[in-house]
């Protein structure tokens, strides 16, 4: 039987562009969200159709984006550190990379894709912790590994 589970432990990791390729986790990780699959709807209506409800086919499937907020470090290398590859640093280089959403319960149990930083959002608040809001455009397919 299917049980519900905590996803705290759960870690978004950055692929390196090395061969092979390693992954670093982007440190202090918050909430992730909005990765998955849609597909877009084609209008296939037509005068010729006398019920008078709307047909289509289905198009190109979307993996949408990847949201997600990290408590801002400005020297940790996953973040802007000193010769950093960075978030802030891919959001400016427009770098297609490699990331991985592994799951809390086995390291080895994964989804992955390809990305852009498409966005990052600074936050610095009187009384609150520094905090970045940070996008993902995925390109391609999403995928999912359970290595044994």
């Amino acid at each position: 039987m299917a049980t519900a589970s905590s996803a705290n432990g759960a870690a978004l990791k950055l692929g390196s562009l090395g061969s092979p390729q390693t992954f670093a986790t982007v440190a202090l990780v918050a909430d992730i969200s909005g990765f998955g699959r849609t597909s877009s709807k084609i209008d296939t209506s037509n005068h010729n159709d006398t019920t008078g409800f709307e047909t289509f086919i289905m198009g190109l499937k979307s993996p949408g984006e990847v949201s997600f907020k990290v408590f801002w470090d400005p020297n940790d290398t996953t973040h802007n550190g000193a010769g950093s590859t960075g978030l802030w640093d891919l959001a400016g280089d427009q770098t297609l990379r490699q990331w991985r959403i592994t799951d809390n319960r086995s390291a080895s149990t994964y989804f992955f894709f390809d990305a852009y930083v498409m966005s990052i959002k600074l936050s610095k608040p009187v009384n609150g912790a520094q905090s970045a809001d940070c996008t993902l455009a995925i390109s391609g397919a999403i995928y999912h590994s359970t290595e044994s």
